[in-house]
């Protein structure tokens, strides 16, 4: 009977042990989540000023490759206007003479 007696109030101090650890863990709780919430609120805030930059720079970065590709095109024009020049020069100087 002592021994049940022993391990009944074993069991209460581990109760009243897992009590106590219970509330502070739950006042630390209370403690850390305006911290917590301030963050995630910052982290939000951060989240969004990334997303406006991202899409400014989207803009950007097609405005750039519009302009790019219009440039290549007129390049590629006058590399092929260059060519045929050439190519008829070449094709007069080498033709048989008219008799």
């Amino acid at each position: 009977l002592s021994e049940i007696e022993q391990f009944i109030s074993s069991k209460k101090r581990e109760i009243v042990a897992t009590e106590r650890m219970l509330g502070k863990l739950n006042r630390q709780r209370a403690e850390i989540e305006p911290v917590v919430s301030a963050n995630q609120e910052l982290v939000d805030a951060i989240f969004e000023q990334q997303r406006k930059r991202n899409l400014r720079y989207v803009w950007l970065e097609r405005g750039i490759s519009f302009a790019l590709g219009i440039l290549a095109s007129l390049v590629a024009s006058v590399i092929w206007h260059f060519t045929r020049r050439f190519k008829q020069a070449r094709n007069k100087g080498t033709s048989p003479p008219n008799s």
